[in-house]
């Protein structure tokens, strides 16, 4: 999504936002992104991470033994929901 800022603020009109966090396109995740995502998630106490579907399926194999945290797939960013 080329324009993530409008996306946030899609997000804002029917979710408590509370942080969100861009990465470049085609950006390789590795197990030590995820557990800072999931940190900061527990930090905040929310439940849900969205993600895009193309970035789904790079991270699966890294989020498999996450519990007590969704992942959502949408488009391209890490969103944390409350």
């Amino acid at each position: 999504i080329g324009q993530p800022q409008q996306f946030y603020n899609y997000l804002k009109k029917s979710l408590n936002l509370v942080y969100a966090e861009t990465f470049c396109d085609h950006y390789s995740y590795t197990q030590d992104d995820i557990e800072k995502i999931v940190k900061k998630a527990r930090e905040l106490n929310v439940d849900t991470i969205i993600t895009t579907q193309k970035d789904e399926v790079k991270i699966k194999q890294y989020v498999k033994n996450i519990s007590a945290i969704n992942f959502l797939s949408m488009k391209q960013w890490f969103v944390l929901c409350a």
